[in-house]
């Protein structure tokens, strides 16, 4: 997250990714100017995922948030990648809508359908899958209408989306750490990640989700769930922190 489009740097952002394919690599994604891509297949690594889509800095936005996917809940699937995004925001000068709001999440939720039927979210969505088929010898492409399950991960961003308060934050039952970005403000970025108990019964309060930040200057900030590699990028012990436990962080 930077203070101008021009200066966010991808090259830095592109080694966070690599270096945190140990978070996951059973997919991948980014999102930019409300837009997202993600990576599957061929593609669910990230460095593999960065070298096909060769991405330069954002027109509009001045932060991107990456993701590397260790799957829990729900196939290694295209629609399970992260980032995911709601809504829809129309930036002059761009032809077609982009998302209003896009974001990502670690962690494992346990109480995700009750999240979703206290925010009156909907428990499946509607895809569109390009299927083939031969016919008299011809081979016909074919879109179709297929009906997937979301995911936790899907249903508590929407939560943040479609409450417009974080109320969500502290309804939730297992681990989060949380970046989202609305593109109706595209220099500003959102921070979250909690401690809690693993069990009701239990003294310790611990981590549920790591989430590190560099501040490179008064205008730069890199993000990471591991702290090394923030030091690769430049990060030094002065300038490298974690944010704190059960705070919602916006950057500007």
């Amino acid at each position: 997250l930077g203070s101008k489009k021009n200066l966010v740097n991808i090259d830095k952002l592109n080694i966070l990714g690599i270096l945190n394919e140990t978070r996951g690599t059973d997919s991948c994604g980014i999102t930019m100017d409300g837009e997202i891509l993600k990576g599957i297949g061929s593609f669910k690594v990230y460095r593999d995922f960065v070298t096909y889509y060769d991405l330069s800095h954002p027109g509009y936005t001045t932060g991107v948030i990456g993701h590397t996917r260790k799957a829990t809940f729900g196939g290694h699937t295209k629609e399970n990648a992260h980032p995911f995004g709601f809504g829809s925001h129309k930036i002059k000068g761009v032809k077609e809508p982009v998302f209003e709001f896009v974001g990502a999440h670690n962690g494992t939720l346990l109480n995700h359908t009750e999240l979703a039927n206290t925010g009156k979210i909907e428990l499946t969505k509607v895809i569109q899958e390009i299927t083939e088929e031969e016919v008299e010898g011809k081979k016909i492409k074919k879109t179709v209408n297929k009906t997937v399950s979301k995911i936790d991960s899907e249903i508590i961003l929407e939560r943040l989306y479609k409450d417009g308060d974080y109320r969500v934050l502290s309804e939730y039952n297992g681990a989060a750490a949380l970046i989202w970005q609305r593109i109706d403000k595209p220099n500003t970025m959102y921070f979250f990640h909690g401690e809690s108990k693993k069990d009701e019964f239990d003294k310790e309060i611990v981590e549920e989700r790591p989430l590190y930040y560099w501040k490179e200057n008064k205008n730069s900030l890199y993000v990471s769930s591991l702290i090394d590699s923030l030091f690769v990028i430049g990060g030094c012990d002065d300038t490298i922190d974690e944010f704190e436990h059960n705070v919602v962080y916006e950057i500007t």
